[in-house]
């Protein structure tokens, strides 16, 4: 079992916030692929050559450098504010437009915290009458 990450929720909330910032860069957000270059061709996520990534290649591109558990985790509450609908089908939706990707990241990384805060106040409460 992997130690524990201090704060991980905390953690993720800004790993979502890193997702909806770098998804809100005009023209960085595409559809129908994990990742683009200039020429609109398909690329890998950590290609040199990409300049535009759909949710989940953001989500990927930018979890690299991050724990397995903050990934889950990250996915796990983005699917949760699509209401169970995968990432993919949900970004690559016809009409579907930048701006409501960015929201949607941005309000998953809102309800982490959320629960994070509800969490630590009640362990407080508990903690405090043992």
């Amino acid at each position: 079992m992997a130690p524990r990450e201090p704060d991980l929720p905390l953690s993720v909330a800004e790993y979502l916030d890193e997702v909806a910032a770098f998804l809100a860069v005009p023209n960085q957000w595409t559809q129908h692929s994990m990742a683009r270059d200039q020429h609109n061709f398909h690329v890998p996520i950590d290609s040199q050559e990409a300049t535009c990534w759909c949710l989940a290649g953001a989500l990927t591109k930018n979890g690299l450098n991050r724990s397995e558990p903050s990934i889950a985790i990250a996915y796990e509450a983005v699917t949760r504010v699509l209401n169970g609908r995968p990432i993919v089908q949900f970004n690559d939706t016809k009409g579907r437009t930048q701006d409501e990707v960015v929201a949607k990241v941005r309000k998953a990384a809102d309800r982490v915290r959320e629960r994070w805060a509800r969490y630590t106040a009640k362990t407080l409460e508990m903690g405090n009458s043992l």
